[in-house]
């Protein structure tokens, strides 16, 4: 089975120059969950992974500061393990809108994978 979490947004203070620190930027996540169901129908909650877990998780983490992206997603993906040991595959997608670069028009984003 594969869950997807899709344009999670969230006002954050990650990055490494002083700028990024003081005035914060809006970043976008993406994030796939998969795990193994067996031939069972699945009818109860407790029988899947909660994505409202997973999005106060997530949540929580976006509001402590990280100053690279690359270690904000691979600590995501530790966690959400930790939380959710059944997980066999995780895939986060963060993306910095509007990061502060002169002249730069867009987005940067870094995704990180893993299979358990």
């Amino acid at each position: 089975m594969t869950i997807h979490l899709e344009n999670l947004r969230f006002y954050g203070y990650h990055g490494l120059y002083v700028q990024e620190k003081k005035l914060g930027a809006w970043f976008e996540l993406d994030i796939t969950l998969d795990w193994p169901t067996g031939p069972k129908l699945i009818t109860h909650l407790h029988e899947t992974i909660n994505y409202g877990s997973v999005y106060e998780l997530v949540k929580e983490r976006m509001a402590l500061p990280t100053e690279l992206l690359e270690t904000l997603a691979m600590e995501l993906v530790q966690e959400l393990k930790e939380n959710f040991p059944e997980l066999t595959a995780l895939r986060i997608r963060v993306k910095k809108i509007n990061p502060p670069l002169v002249n730069f028009l867009g987005m940067v984003a870094v995704e990180y994978s893993k299979k358990f």
